[in-house]
């Protein structure tokens, strides 16, 4: 037997082929319907009387932000349209574009939903919830500010 550098190389590609698979196919939720949704890069901290959630959402405008809270998690949603069209003597341009983000983020402590605030600055989406008291709240729609 003789070693094969080609042979070897097409070993190689295969085994990255399949990591990258097995990454890629983990991180995203093949059941969602909704694919074309990118997920915000996200930031959950526990704090002593609070949980802070960040969210990285560059590009969106906060009315189009719709946020959802239970005592276990947090839904970010996310749509930002736009249609541009150009016309001109002899041409015409249309062009759309579509943006969407959505992630549902569990949270590490019971939290109080009815009392949290969010507020949306530079791209960032800042959620402050207070952990949960004796009232059980099941979900609320939160106004980001």
């Amino acid at each position: 037997m003789y070693w094969d550098p080609f042979d070897e190389m097409k070993r190689f590609r295969k085994e990255m082929d399949n990591m990258f698979e097995r990454v890629f196919r983990r991180d995203l939720n093949l059941s969602n319907k909704d694919i074309d949704f990118k997920h915000p890069l996200d930031n959950v901290a526990e704090k002593d009387n609070e949980v802070i959630v960040k969210l990285n959402m560059p590009g969106v405008e906060k009315k189009d932000i719709i946020l959802n809270i239970t005592e276990d998690y947090v839904e970010v949603k996310a749509e930002k349209k736009e249609e541009i069209k150009i016309e001109k003597k002899g041409m015409r341009k249309y062009e759309r574009s579509y943006k969407g983000y959505h992630k549902v983020l569990p949270l590490p402590a019971k939290v109080n939903a009815e009392n949290a605030v969010a507020e949306y600055k530079d791209g960032t989406l800042t959620i402050k919830i207070p952990k949960k008291g004796k009232k059980v709240i099941e979900k609320k729609k939160i106004i980001v500010k």
